[in-house]
C-alpha cells in the first residue's frame, strides 16, 4: 500500500467532517460519523506502525496527535451529554415502570426506548473510539482519559452493576473500601445480569476499552492512580456467572491493571478469595495490651468467614473465589515491578 502525505492530510481532512456530523439531529448519522472516525485513526495508527514508512514517521504521528487534540472537544461533548442523556431516560424509565406494566405501551413509549438503545449503541461507539486514540498517541490522551472519560465510564458502569448484579454472601459481608453496589435482598448465588442487548454491548465495550487502555504501555502508566477505583468497581462482575464474555472480559482487564501495580489490587483479591489468614497479634479490650498466642485461640471471624473457597461454594461465591484466587497466581507470575 503506497501511502503519501496526500493521503495523510485527505483522512485528516475527513477526520474533521466526521467531527461535524457527530452533532447531527440524527442519532443514525452520529453513529455512522463514529465509526467514520474510527476508520480514519485506525488507518493513521496503522501507517505510523508500517516499517516501510520510517521516514514519514514523524509525519504520521505529529499528525494523528494534531487530529486527536483538533477532535477531541467535540468528542468529549458527545461523550458528556449522550451519557448524561442515557441516565436520565433510565432514571425516567424505572421510575414509571409500575405504570408502563399497568397499561399497554404506547408508539411514544417504544420510541423512547428505541431512541435509548441506539443511544447507548453510540455511546459504546464512543467508547470504542476513545480506546483507539489512546493506543494511538499513549500517553498524549492520559489527561483527557482521567479527567473527561473515567468519570463517564464510572457512572455507566455504576449503573449496569446496580442494575443487573445482586452480590453473594462473602462479599456483602466483607468489611472493606470496595466499590460494590447495593443490593437488599435477592438469592445467595451468582446471578446473569439482567442487561439489554444494547446494555450488554455498552459494558463489553467499557471493557474492551479499559483492557486496550491498561495494555498501552504509556497511557497505562499514566493513568496508574485510578487502578485503586477503576479495579475495585470491576470485582463485582467477577462474579457473573452466566455472562462468559463479560467474565472474560473483566478477567482480562484486571491482569492488565496487575501487570501496571499489583498492590493496589492484592489485598481486596485476597480477601474475596478466603485467604487472608487472622493476625497473631491481637489488643485485648480491657487493658489494652498486646497479647501473643496461637491463631486459633485469637481467631474472631464468624463461621462462614473461616470456610475456604471451596466451603462457602453452597453460598453461590465458588466462582468469584476461583476468579479471585487465579489473578492471584497470575500476580505470582508477573515480573518483580519496581518501588516507586
Amino acid at each position: 500500500l503506497d501511502v503519501s502525505e496526500a493521503d495523510i492530510a485527505l483522512y485528516s481532512r475527513l477526520i474533521a467532517r466526521n467531527c461535524y456530523f457527530l452533532t447531527h439531529s440524527s442519532l443514525k448519522i452520529r453513529v455512522s460519523s463514529c465509526e467514520g472516525l474510527l476508520s480514519g485513526f485506525k488507518f493513521l495508527a496503522y501507517c505510523s506502525l508500517r516499517e516501510d514508512l520510517k521516514d514519514e514517521q514523524n509525519v504520521i504521528q505529529n499528525s494523528i496527535l494534531r487530529q486527536v487534540a483538533d477532535s477531541w472537544p467535540s468528542v468529549k461533548a458527545r461523550l458528556t451529554t449522550i451519557s448524561e442523556d442515557i441516565l436520565r431516560a433510565n432514571d425516567s424509565c424505572a421510575s414509571v415502570a409500575i405504570l408502563l406494566n399497568a397499561v399497554p405501551q404506547t408508539q411514544n413509549s417504544q420510541r423512547d426506548s428505541e431512541d435509548t438503545a441506539t443511544k447507548v449503541v453510540f455511546l459504546a461507539n464512543l467508547i470504542g473510539l476513545v480506546a483507539t486514540l489512546c493506543e494511538c498517541s499513549g500517553d498524549f490522551m492520559a489527561d483527557r482519559f482521567r479527567n473527561d472519560v473515567w468519570p463517564v465510564m464510572g457512572r455507566q458502569l455504576q449503573y449496569l452493576i446496580q442494575k443487573g448484579l445482586m452480590k453473594s454472601a462473602p462479599v456483602r459481608e466483607m468489611k472493606s473500601s470496595l466499590v460494590l453496589p447495593d443490593s437488599k435482598s435477592g438469592p445467595e448465588q451468582s446471578t446473569s445480569p439482567r442487561w439489554s442487548d444494547s446494555e450488554r454491548q455498552l459494558a463489553l465495550s467499557i471493557l474492551q476499552c479499559l483492557n486496550r487502555v491498561f495494555l498501552q504501555e504509556e497511557c497505562g502508566k499514566a493513568l496508574e492512580v485510578i487502578l485503586p477505583t477503576a479495579g475495585s468497581m470491576l470485582l463485582p462482575l467477577l462474579d457473573v456467572e452466566l455472562e462468559f464474555q463479560v467474565g472474560a472480559l473483566t478477567m482480562d482487564c484486571l491482569k492488565s491493571m496487575l501487570q501496571i501495580d499489583c498492590d493496589v489490587l492484592w489485598r481486596p483479591l485476597l480477601e474475596l478469595s478466603g485467604g487472608i489468614s487472622p493476625c497473631p497479634l491481637r489488643i485485648h479490650p480491657d487493658d489494652s495490651k498486646c497479647h501473643v498466642g496461637p491463631i486459633s485461640s485469637l481467631d474472631t471471624r464468624t463461621n462462614d468467614e473461616k470456610k475456604g473457597p471451596s466451603e462457602l461454594s453452597d453460598k453461590g461465591s465458588h466462582l468469584l473465589a476461583t476468579r479471585c484466587q487465579e489473578l492471584l497466581d497470575y500476580v505470582d507470575t508477573l515480573p518483580e515491578q519496581s518501588v516507586a
